[in-house]
Order: C-alpha cells, then structure tokens, then sequence
C-alpha cells in the first residue's frame, strides 16, 4: 500500500465526494482566474461558463483498508485516492459515441430499441477489429448494465 506501512486488513473500496476543478481552474483572456478564494458563486458562475467536455471532474475512492501506519498516526480514519475525469466530447452531444455500433448512436435519454436478449447477442458477435482498444471496455461495461437483473 501507498504510504508503506498503510495496508490494515483486507476490506472494501467506495468512490465517495464529487465536485467540479473548472470553476476554480477557469482562467480568463488575461490569464488571471475568475473565481474569487472563498466566493462560491464566482466558482459556480466560471463553473457554468465551461463547456462540459472542457470540465475536469473529480471523484475521491475511499480505501477502507488504508488504516494504518500513517493513517493511523495522523488520526485518519481511512486512505484513498482522488481521480480527474475529463469528459468526451461526445457527452457535450448526448451521444454514446463509441457505442454507434452497438447501439445505433442513440442519444443518452433515449431508452434502447433492442431488447437485453438481442443486445448480448449483437455485443458477442462483435469482431476483435470493432472492439478497438479504447471502446472494448466501454462496450462491455455498457451490455453489463443494461442486461443485468433489476
């Protein structure tokens, strides 16, 4: 584990906090930002002033098994990490853009026109050349969800 000495027992993970970097990161013609320390509706109108594929999201992961050492010693209940998720430009669409040949391009609130049973048959008959390296995952975790058990 990330400090050594960290790991406790072994025990679950959460994503956990979500909040947008851009309000505080936009930055003017000038250079200068155009959030103010401690002003949060400056924050929250450079906020609306980013497009959404120009916004940097960040989630925390909570590590309910980073318990000791350091952790510990500074009183820290558990460790973690904190991601930055940037948004494809197909978001600012509202099309699922790597999934064209999947799902047919639909936009985000559309509700699919193939049934669970005919989307995992069209998923396993994808070829290795239609599943490029960066969609396969993206694919997959897209028939995951809409063909799992409510």
């Amino acid at each position: 584990a990330v400090p050594a000495g960290s790991a406790g027992s072994p025990n679950t993970h959460e994503f956990s906090g979500v909040i947008d970097l851009s309000g505080m990161l936009a930055k003017d013609s000038s250079g200068n930002y155009m959030a103010s320390a401690g002003d949060g509706q400056s924050k929250r109108a450079a906020e609306a002033m980013v497009p959404i594929d120009e916004k940097i999201i960040a989630m925390g992961l909570q590590a309910h098994s980073i318990n000791k050492g350091v952790i510990s010693a500074l009183r820290g209940d558990r460790g973690g990490q904190i991601y930055a998720y940037l948004p494809s430009p197909d978001v600012r669409y509202g099309t699922r853009g790597g999934l064209d040949g999947l799902l047919g391009g639909r936009r985000l609130t559309q509700k699919s026109r193939l049934t669970t049973n005919e989307l995992a048959h069209k998923a396993h008959k994808l070829s290795a050349e239609e599943l490029q390296l960066g969609e396969a995952e993206d694919k997959l975790d897209e028939v995951a969800f809409l063909t799992r058990k409510n």
